[in-house]
């Protein structure tokens, strides 16, 4: 899996001021913005000798809430988010020399939580756990659940 997030804080009630100067939850809380892109592939040897491959490719367009209440008062910042992801899937499985391909989307939830060390102004270095709930999608005509738990290093900057 490979993906890029975006946190924005939320929005101040004076877009002219430069500094943000809130305090209490709302300096804790940012948007979570995402984009993911998943691919797996798995072979298969059906009644003795024909092979079958299932690849997929999954892209997943994420938006929700994330709070973080160390954000401006410490090096350590812990987080803990969720939100809604929108995912289509893009499937291909060949048996033997047939190709049957599909596409599904769906709509689906997600948690997160994690912590990121900021080591220089402006950057940081991170661990992340992300867990995206089961989508019902349909691969072929075949009913299917989808949903992922995914553990990332995160390699971040802030403008």
């Amino acid at each position: 899996e490979i993906g890029v997030s975006v946190q924005a804080p939320l929005l101040v009630d004076d877009p002219s001021v430069l500094e943000d100067t809130r305090t209490g939850l709302l300096s804790a809380l940012s948007y979570d913005f995402g984009f993911r892109y998943a691919f797996d592939s798995s072979s298969t040897t059906t009644r003795g000798s024909i092979v079958q491959d299932l690849d997929s490719r999954t892209y997943d367009l994420s938006a929700g809430l994330l709070l973080s209440p160390f954000r401006y008062t410490s090096r350590f910042q812990p987080y803990l988010g969720g939100g809604v992801a929108f995912l289509f899937t893009d499937t291909d499985l060949q048996n033997g020399e047939t190709v049957r391909s599909d596409r599904d989307n769906a709509l689906s939830g997600y948690l997160r939580s994690g912590a990121v060390v900021e080591f220089e102004h402006g950057r940081h270095i991170g661990l992340d756990v992300r867990w995206l709930s089961n989508a019902d999608v349909m691969i072929d005509g075949i009913g299917a659940d989808i949903g992922a738990v995914s553990v990332s290093i995160i390699f971040g900057a802030h403008f």
